[in-house]
């Protein structure tokens, strides 16, 4: 492998590390083609005779784009790397419940097969990694290790060879059978990619973050396949798409993924863009698999399951039967929910497994009433991190009623379900249709905001432009492109003859401008004079319906008069009495002009105008919530939050929980709302402080009731690939 270049060395510590590692990209693409070449080979030795045709064009193909890739994959790794730098904040999920039931059975097949691969390259480089991941958190600036700082972990290799394979234009049937075999050869070559890495970082003087401690593990739950042996990846897909339903029977033979069999052609850049990248993480992070799958092990041993919705089970039933077991434990065994909440399911459990045995389209169908029972149940109850706290009773009680009569029904369809919801919601709407209006009203002033500051920016960039403007004093400057800009936009917005300068306020810039040059001021005294009385007028009037505040506006004013007394003075020794300047204030004006909202779009929206320097301080001393999640919350980027997640914000003093209600269209304000029914708005920069500080840490992502679904995928895939061995 060739050594880290120069220009990499001279580099600070973290951009070369990105740098070296882009740069040995050509060098192992090569060489992975090459093995993998050889494997198809091998293959090829031992397949039918059509299969071995197949395989042996394959590896023609990639001896013959073997450059192609050594020349495209330093570029997509570049690319791959900035986006997980990007995106630190998000967990990508191994597998998505619900982009199953879009695969074909052959992708389903592809699948497994290249998680399979990824075991190897995750087993290959699991030490060098772990050094690895504590270096490169220290050239961060961390104390302790995040595994997600690291944007050069395996997911990066493979996804940009993935990339860099696609760029090759070969047939659909050459890449499906060119990715497993590339994926198996990338272990080996990153292990010692990451071991020069790892040597580079000390050499410019990196020490290793620490571990954080944790808590010692549970011990492994025996395999997924042990506890769930129906439960495959390919049956559950079948079972998503309703197979059996349309063919005219419902149920089919368990599958058999060790029969062998060549995987069909699925499209080139769709189909193995639901694949790889699911074999990146697939097995680093199981624990949580692991104990959902102990505790159902222990309610099979404590005969707590055995239900007669499993007597006569068809083999369809029975799959649908486990996917809600395993569903309902995870979601019963998730720490965010309070204790009452997930009693709660567990007491729904015979109820949905009687659906399932009866309705299938509970599976396939994210608008089912079922699902979305569950998603209001969950979702809303995460508004109340502990059960003291005010209105948790008051939703409480009517979902104890709900689910109590609901245990007990048949359930022949998904009506009962869908009938609860609505009388939840009939109850829940009454308790918060009043903040709900004043969200409503509240929104609808920041919506004018956004749109009269993004105005305001686009006359500020064009005044700006403009000669005279550039060498004005630095207070016009400064009044113009914030103030002024905002009174230009508002009176703009409010006009509906479409005038070029409604209002007039155009030419008072005009006027603002040549006044307070001293030479042109000075050769047009009497002009000067007959001017500026109806040019304050107009000043005074334009703030005013902006609502800027008054000694703002008296302070902007009396250095205007200071400007023009200047003005009309002669001699250089005008000079010594020029106003002072104020660089921290104009720069705290500029800031202040970032984003401007009126006292009463303030007011109506509950703004939050800056971060307290006592709450920049405290954050990291008071005590997280009652039941926090400390390390598993996750960090969060502004444009990956979803309105409804749920996030634990330190605001005035404290921790509280607010969900995100509504973020402005171009995400420069956002508004949050707690259980009780308040809420608070914020800027963009606001937020973004709040972040950096580590006063917002996100809760949830994405629904319970997704997260439970996605888990039930895992334990499929991990299934798929037991059987396979």
């Amino acid at each position: 492998m060739q050594p880290v270049s120069l220009g990499s060395a001279q580099l600070p510590p973290y951009a070369a590390c990105l740098q070296a590692a882009a740069e040995f990209g050509a060098s192992v693409a090569q060489r992975v083609a090459g093995k993998a070449g050889e494997a198809l080979l091998r293959a090829a030795a031992a397949a039918d005779p059509d299969e071995r045709r197949t395989l042996i064009d394959a590896s023609r193909l990639l001896a013959q784009y073997r450059e192609c890739l050594r020349n495209a994959y330093p570029g997509c790794l570049h690319r791959e790397f900035a986006a997980l730098d990007r995106q630190e904040a998000l967990r990508s999920k191994p597998l998505s419940f619900e982009a199953l039931e879009l695969m074909g059975e052959e992708q389903v097949d592809e699948t497994v097969e290249v998680v399979r691969g990824q075991q190897a390259v995750l087993s290959a480089v699991e030490a060098e990694l772990a050094t690895l991941n504590a270096l490169v958190s220290a050239a961060k600036g961390r104390a302790t290790v995040s595994a997600a700082a690291n944007p050069l972990r395996p997911q990066a290799w493979v996804q940009a060879l993935r990339s860099a394979s696609l760029q090759c234009e070969v047939p659909p049937w050459a890449l499906v059978r060119w990715l497993p075999r590339l994926s198996e050869a990338l272990g080996p070559e990153l292990a010692s990619v990451y071991r020069q890495l790892a040597d580079l970082l000390r050499r410019q003087g990196i020490s290793d973050a620490a571990y954080a401690l944790r808590t010692a593990a549970p011990a492994r739950a025996p395999s997924p396949s042990a506890l769930a042996p129906l439960l495959n990846l390919k049956d559950l897909r079948r079972l998503l798409v309703g197979e059996g339903e349309r063919s005219g029977h419902s149920q089919w033979a368990p599958t058999d993924f060790g029969a062998p069999g060549a995987a069909a052609e699925p499209s080139a850049g769709e189909t193995l863009g639901l694949t790889l990248p699911w074999a990146l993480e697939a097995l680093q992070d199981t624990q949580q698999l692991d104990q959902v799958m102990h505790r159902l092990q222990e309610r099979r041993a404590s005969g707590e399951l055995a239900s007669e919705a499993a007597a006569g089970a068809t083999p369809a039933q029975a799959l649908g039967q486990e996917v809600v077991r395993l569903m309902v434990e995870t979601m019963a065994g998730d720490r965010r929910l309070l204790p009452q909440v997930r009693q709660l399911l567990r007491e729904l459990e015979p109820a949905l497994l009687r659906l399932a045995s009866n309705d299938p389209r509970f599976f396939r169908d994210p608008h089912h009433p079922t699902r979305q029972f569950l998603t209001e149940m969950t979702e809303r109850s995460l508004a109340w991190p502990t059960a003291d706290l005010p209105g948790f009773a008051v939703f409480l009680e009517p979902l104890q009623q709900v689910v109590a009569a609901l245990a007990t029904m048949p359930m022949e369809t998904a009506e009962p379900f869908e009938y609860a919801l609505h009388s939840l919601e009939a109850a829940w709407s009454q308790q918060e249709e009043r903040s709900r209006r004043e969200r409503a009203n509240a929104a609808r002033a920041l919506i004018k905001a956004e749109r009269r500051n993004l105005l305001a920016r686009r006359i500020a960039e064009r005044l700006r432009q403009r000669p005279d403007v550039r060498g004005a004093p630095a207070v016009i400057r400064h009044f113009l492109a914030g103030p002024w800009a905002q009174v230009m936009a508002a009176a703009q917005m409010a006009d509906p003859s479409g005038s070029d300068d409604p209002g007039g306020y155009g030419a008072v810039a005009d006027d603002l401008l040549w006044t307070t040059q001293r030479q042109v001021a000075a050769e047009n005294r009497p002009s000067l004079a007959r001017v500026v009385p109806g040019m304050v007028a107009a000043l005074r009037g334009g703030l005013a319906s902006i609502e800027y505040p008054d000694e703002k506006s008296r302070e902007f004013l009396r250095e205007l008069a200071a400007l023009h007394r200047l003005a009309v003075q002669a001699g250089d020794e005008a000079a010594a009495d020029a106003p002072p300047a104020h660089p921290a204030a104009l720069a705290d004006d500029e800031r202040e002009h970032e984003f401007w909202l009126e006292p009463t779009e303030a007011r109506e929206s509950s703004l939050m105008e800056a971060v307290p320097a006592v709450d920049r301080e405290a954050v990291s001393q008071h005590a997280p919530l009652a039941g926090d999640l400390g390390d598993t919350h996750s960090p969060v980027a502004i444009e990956h939050l979803q309105e409804g997640a749920w996030a634990d914000l330190f605001l005035d003093g404290a921790w509280s929980r607010w969900r995100l209600a509504w973020a402005s269209p171009q995400l420069l304000l956002f508004m949050f709302a707690d259980g009780a029914g308040k809420y608070r708005s914020m800027t963009r920069s606001v937020l973004e402080t709040l972040i950096a500080i580590g006063a917002l840490r996100l809760v949830s992502g994405q629904t319970i009731l997704a997260g439970a679904l996605d888990a039930v995928a895992e334990a499929a895939l991990l299934n798929s690939m037991e059987s396979v061995r």
